[in-house]
């Protein structure tokens, strides 16, 4: 296609001829843009592939099925010779794999690449050592070959997609300096799960691949097995939790990981594998289980040591495996840890058996939140904070520290709450030290009485109050022979009046207002809050005289239904005149009845 445009405008030049200046400047625009896709290399790449490099580096991969595998980096003849030309890949849709070994040898520069839907396969190698920064796997990728992606250092996070069923060794595995943090599985991935940024199989019984980039991890309890090489030459790893349940540590399992400050093997470990923490340079301690396991060679406590001098020289050292310097194996008396600490003349200390126990928890009420604060325990690694939640406790938080800020909590509700020691990679399971913890209520905001309206017909009072936050319902209390005794307790918190029954003339009321708040009613200062109506005695008030002009006339139905169309809103008096039927609100029936009034139909009493 690209040809026809540039002999089409090839034509038209020589039509325009006589004009020179514009076909000077069509040639030159057709320069350009020729120019600017101009392909410098090509070749194929698969029965049907075909690939095809321009001068802006970018290398494309066309045409339909699965890439060519190649044995060999040296033997892909893709981009061969143009290799720190290339910038990016595009792989266009029809393409079915990428073959092994297909990009490795000029990977270095290249920052992008695009995989279209319909890709089912990632070779072995395919992009070892890219520069990549990030990676966006298409749903339709079913398996993931081995070193996929090793030493792809800049990348720092990857979504594996829910259609892999199969996942190579090392496929993110870096031997230089690496940004990967996090390896996600999309949880509907039937065959791995990942948390937090780590992956395992589906049932986590097992890891898969772990970021070189992470430099702490806590293994999960479902963990039976680590495995040979699982976090080989991991140099940023720092600290790892290994859980009780872990049965065997496989060879070499943390070999190289030189940042790894200490180790606790579980109670549960039958066998730590040959050179399973060897060259952890950085380590000062180990910490062995009281059960007699097999501790392969050079297992623990040693590293390789380069050699001095030269052969010939009477003072020449050997390289080989050394006994760390500064290093020091925690075990106990009788067992094969403190013989293997013996038969390799490692420095160790015989451990006492620990009896385990739990902190004792104090703590400070805050707003919503509770501040638990307990003094550290001896030979714990760490503390859980759990709280009991429907019956059964449930850790919230893991923490070295010996306090922690448990929030969003309901104001003034009660909370169970318990601290678990973790010795030797095992939670100490006992709820005896647990507390029961209260954050602040909130200041508790009282229904305010704002209107008291008085029906001297019916001798009967209203009063209005102010909306009260979270209220479930309202209710109103009377004091009467010197107690305060309920009048209604079951007013929505959707309505915020209440009319009173009738009351003899003559008399004081002194009524309240409560709210229920998170199924307690707020009857704090009930007496302070209360407000005293007086049934007056008096003359009885004209009902349908709604002007109080001593008649009933078609003034008084006018007002009435400006009123009920909110033209013009009645005063509290001439509302008590309205309200003819007594039932605390002014319609169309008090209109109709005084109407009835007026024409004599039926008479007001």
């Amino acid at each position: 296609m690209k040809k026809r445009i540039i002999s089409g405008l090839a034509a038209l030049a020589i039509v325009l001829s006589g004009s020179g200046a514009v076909v000077g400047n069509v040639v030159d625009l057709q320069f350009d843009i020729a120019a600017s896709a101009e392909s410098v290399a090509s070749g194929t790449c698969g029965e049907n592939l075909t690939w095809s490099l321009d001068n802006e580096g970018t290398l494309t991969i066309s045409g339909t099925g699965e890439m060519n595998n190649y044995a060999h980096s040296y033997d892909s003849d893709i981009g061969k010779g143009y290799s720190s030309s290339i910038k990016r890949i595009v792989i266009e849709e029809g393409v079915t794999s990428i073959g092994n070994n297909a990009f490795t040898t000029y990977c270095n520069g290249i920052t992008d690449v695009t995989i279209p839907e319909g890709v089912t396969s990632i070779g072995a190698n395919a992009f070892e050592s890219c520069g990549l920064t990030s990676i966006n796997l298409p749903d339709s990728v079913t398996s993931i070959g081995d070193f996929a992606f090793a030493d792809c250092t800049k990348l720092k996070s990857v979504t594996i997609p829910r259609n892999v069923s199969s996942f190579g060794v090392n496929v993110f595995k870096s031997w230089f300096d690496s940004a990967l943090e996090s390896i996600n599985v999309d949880p509907d991935n039937s065959y791995y799960s990942s948390v937090d940024g780590v992956m395992y199989n589906k049932d986590m019984t097992k890891l898969v691949a772990f970021p070189c980039g992470k430099t702490s991890v806590t293994l999960p309890d479902t963990l039976t097995s680590i495995d040979e090489n699982a976090f080989y030459e991991f140099e940023k790893l720092e600290s790892v939790i290994i859980p009780n349940g872990v049965k065997s540590i496989g060879e070499s399992a943390f070999e190289g990981c030189r940042k790894l400050k200490s180790i606790t093997i579980p109670e549960s470990v039958e066998s730590i594998g040959k050179n399973a923490f060897f060259d952890c340079t950085a380590m000062t301690s180990a910490t062995l289980p009281k059960s007699n396991i097999k501790i392969g060679e050079y297992a623990i406590g040693y590293y390789y040591h380069l050699a001095e001098g030269y052969p010939w020289s009477p003072n020449f050292v050997e390289d080989g495996p050394r006994v760390m310097e500064n290093f020091k194996i925690y075990c106990y008396e009788g067992t094969s840890g403190e013989q293997y600490a013996k038969n390799n003349k490692i420095a160790y200390e015989l451990r006492e058996d620990i009896e385990p126990a739990n902190p004792v928890v104090t703590y400070t009420p805050g707003d919503g939140c509770v501040t638990l604060k307990w003094k550290a325990v001896k030979d714990a690694e760490k503390y859980a904070v759990a709280v009991e939640v429907d019956g059964e406790w449930t850790i919230v938080e893991n923490t070295s520290d010996t306090s922690f800020v448990l929030r969003n909590l309901k104001p003034g509700v009660n909370y169970s709450v318990a601290v678990l020691s973790m010795f030797d990679s095992e939670w100490y399971v006992n709820y005896s030290n647990m507390i029961t913890v209260t954050p602040y209520a909130k200041t508790p905001v009282y229904p305010i009485v704002t209107n008291t309206e008085y029906n001297e017909t019916y001798n009967q009072f209203r009063i209005h109050w102010s909306e009260v936050e979270d209220a479930e319902k309202y209710g109103v209390a009377v004091y009467i022979k010197g107690k305060w005794k309920i009048a209604d307790q079951n007013i929505p918190a959707t309505k915020t009046s209440f009319t009173s029954p009738k009351l003899t003339p003559g008399h004081q009321y002194k009524v309240a207002v409560c709210a229920k708040v998170n199924g307690n009613w707020q009857t704090d200062k009930i007496n302070s809050r209360a407000v005293t109506v007086t049934i007056v005695k008096g003359t009885t008030l004209l009902k349908g005289d709604v002007n109080g002009d001593g008649e009933i006339t078609v003034t008084d139905v006018t007002k009435v239904a400006a009123h009920i169309k909110g033209k013009k809103l009645l005063s509290d008096d001439e509302k008590l005149r309205a309200d003819v039927n007594g039932d605390g609100i002014i319609n169309i029936t008090d209109i109709s009845k005084i109407a009835a009034h007026i024409k004599g139909e039926k008479l007001l009493s």
